[in-house]
């Protein structure tokens, strides 16, 4: 779980104002403890993306410069404002709230193109300088250095550590659940978010292991519809991963289980469909017919609305939001099925048989991933 308190950024100069889209990103942003991909990024997210930004762009930015202009200029107007303008995308997305930037200097690096943008990350008791590069224009920019070994190993035992401080008494948090004959678990995530995958991870092995679970538990997705289209917060390819998975869900419910399950591995679509049996005729009427793709989205989207969720994953069950990090006992790791399945067993009026099932301790892994076990975190996107 990572810390979430407000974004600051320290600079000198006045703050940079932001754009109306900026704006509306920001006031989407709230996150919730304990939750993580969603509408706010945590600290391990801007490690994980720090990570896919730098090998993306990392190798194509120095070709990208044949189409820029090859010549940095040391002129302190153009390096504050190339400062700032990283300084500001990298605060607005990547990093999380109660973190802090500082932008320490801007450099040209000669006979390239880019500039050296050099920033102090810190998140609580932990601080490190990282060595960004940006084109002129930050059209282009690489956070590099960031996932390190030591700093990551930092971050997991202050998250440990937190976790402890905040953790509850199960059997007060499950005395005080709202009850019912068959309650449903409701996991709000994005396809895309490493924290969503590493839910919809916990939620397959529960139903893997213990089939009669499976009716009590649902991945519902955040989004919105704009224009009659869905949209998500990673982009275009994540919505259509949303709206996929929808149809999957509401006209083939026999097959979601097998196509995620399949999906969380490598992320390949095509190859998921067919190794899942899913009729592709079917699916591709339902994503392409707005009265059926577009309008089950959209039940999703006023459900997530209507419970406030600003993170993936949120858990909702009888209506309310609950944590499966309260049920990490004896052992059992907050973002793991065997938590996951507690929480769940605590909404029934009488626990069902499969209740007794112990299910695994460790934690999920985060993205994708061949097994259930992994190293990741237990943040929110």
């Amino acid at each position: 779980m990572a810390k979430k308190v407000k974004n600051i950024v320290k600079r000198e100069e006045t703050p940079v104002k932001h754009s109306e889209e900026s704006k509306k990103h920001e006031e989407r942003s709230s996150p919730e403890p304990k939750q993580g991909c969603g509408k706010s990024f945590d600290t391990v997210a801007l490690f994980i993306a720090g990570l896919i930004v730098g090998l993306a762009i990392g190798g194509l930015m120095f070709s990208a410069m044949g189409s820029k202009e090859a010549n940095t200029t040391a002129d302190p107007a153009q390096l504050n404002a190339v400062g700032s303008k990283a300084v500001d995308f990298i605060t607005a997305n990547l990093i999380s709230e109660g973190d802090t930037i500082v932008l320490l200097n801007v450099s040209p690096v000669e006979n390239t193109g880019i500039y050296q943008v050099k920033v102090n990350y810190t998140s609580g008791p932990y601080s490190q300088i990282i060595d960004s590069y940006a084109t002129k224009d930050v059209e282009l920019l690489c956070p590099s250095g960031i996932l390190t070994a030591e700093f990551e190993a930092m971050m997991q035992e202050q998250e440990q550590e937190q976790q402890q401080e905040e953790q509850k008494d199960p059997e007060e948090v499950c005395a005080q659940l709202a009850k019912a004959e068959k309650p449903v678990l409701e996991a709000y995530v994005v396809s895309n978010c490493p924290f969503g995958l590493q839910m919809q991870r916990i939620m397959y092995a529960i139903v893997q292991n213990t089939p009669e679970a499976a009716q009590y538990l649902t991945v519902r997705y955040m989004g919105e519809v704009s224009n009659g289209k869905v949209t998500s917060m990673h982009g275009d390819a994540e919505a259509q991963e949303n709206l996929r998975q929808i149809c999957i869900r509401e006209e083939q419910s026999d097959k979601y289980w097998g196509y995620v399950g399949c999906y969380m591995q490598e992320g390949k679509s095509e190859d998921c469909l067919t190794s899942a049996k899913v009729d592709k005729a079917k699916l591709e009427e339902c994503m392409s017919d707005a009265s059926k793709g577009v309008e089950y989205a959209k039940e999703d989207f006023e459900l997530s609305d209507k419970y406030q969720v600003t993170g993936s994953p949120t858990l909702i069950m009888n209506q309310e939001r609950v944590s499966e990090f309260d049920f990490a006992v004896d052992g059992a790791d907050g973002r793991s099925a065997e938590a996951a399945k507690n929480l769940l067993c605590c909404g029934f009026n009488t626990k069902p048989a499969f209740c007794s099932t112990e299910l695994a301790k460790t934690r999920a892994a985060t993205m994708y991933s061949d097994g259930y076990d992994g190293a990741g975190s237990t943040g929110s996107c």
